[in-house]
């Protein structure tokens, strides 16, 4: 069910739990590792359209999506449908067993979020398409990728979580904070 890959990285995740944390909590080490690893020690209220957002998923992977106004984010979930989803919904993944509970927004060094229209443009644009969802071809962060660019990124490497976060920063200097 789970490829190698998963697994090693799920049991190096938990390896740095014990390591930093000195414990075996998922539900609340997934976040604190967010924080810790991102620098999303600030906290936000008002988001700017098009900004990227992401949470964790159990404590092993992230999910990205990109806010559009008016309290929704569009996303790509798992059966590769595009769909807009509450802040709520958007945590709900993993069929609502995912523990996590907080929403981290993009921000430039000075701790003030970045958006863009045509990016929240973009994602309105793909809402309501359905795709042939791949963990490694075409994933929620790819989808983030596109519609920060225009085109679907394989060649980027941008499926995994901190590639993104790395391309991101080619366009502001992204550092994250708590969306409460």
């Amino acid at each position: 069910m789970f490829g190698l890959e998963f697994l090693i990285r799920a049991a190096l995740i938990e390896l740095a739990y014990e390591v930093i944390f000195g414990g075996r909590d998922p539900i609340r080490n997934a976040e604190r590792v967010g924080r810790k690893v991102f620098g999303a020690e600030k906290t936000v209220t008002r988001l700017k359209v098009g900004c990227v957002v992401y949470c964790n998923l159990a404590g092993i992977a992230e999910h990205t999506g990109v806010y559009v106004g008016r309290g929704k984010i569009a996303h790509l979930d798992g059966s590769g449908r595009i769909e807009l989803v509450t802040k709520a919904q958007f945590l709900a993944r993993l069929d609502g067993r995912n523990p996590a509970d907080m929403v981290f927004v993009s921000c430039n060094n000075q701790g003030k979020v970045v958006g863009y229209k045509d990016w929240a443009t973009r994602a309105l644009s793909m809402v309501g398409e359905q795709r042939e969802y791949s963990l490694l071809r075409d994933n929620c962060h790819q989808f983030v990728a596109e519609c920060v660019t225009g085109f679907l990124q394989y060649g980027l490497g941008t499926w995994q979580f901190n590639r993104l976060n790395d391309y991101l920063g080619e366009y502001y200097s992204c550092e994250w904070a708590e969306w409460v």
